[in-house]
């Protein structure tokens, strides 16, 4: 999946917006304005917009990486999500290049964050 960081950053504000406002403004939400300071998730909303990015991106979202920089706004989630997509997306086309290699066909899985490789011998 590559997305820029615009197209990932309305993704999410649609899903904040919609899911997990608290009071606050729709329209004053910005880019760069912290989720918390803004009061406009609190924490039990912070497990939510991981839940909702795990499923929604197919990726996992580790304990070390929530921190602040990450998902305490749309910036800063935008940065995150591109790095983590862009990290799957360089496995994936270093494994196919390695599969190629050895003349055989293949097909990437996606199961949430884990990716395999199946492998079929060509005839």
């Amino acid at each position: 999946m590559n997305m820029n960081g615009e197209t990932l950053k309305t993704q999410v504000r649609q899903y904040v917006v919609d899911n997990l406002l608290m009071g606050a403004n729709a329209a004053e939400l910005r880019d760069a304005d912290s989720f918390m300071e803004s009061h406009v998730i609190d924490s039990v909303g912070v497990l939510e917009l991981v839940s909702f990015l795990e499923k929604n991106f197919s990726i996992k979202v580790e304990d070390q990486e929530m921190l602040p920089e990450n998902l305490d706004s749309l910036n800063g989630i935008a940065r995150y999500l591109q790095r983590k997509l862009g990290a799957r997306a360089g496995l994936a086309a270093r494994l196919a290049d390695k599969v190629a290699s050895f003349g055989v066909m293949w097909t990437m899985l996606a199961d949430d964050a884990l990716v395999r490789c199946v492998a079929f011998t060509l005839a």
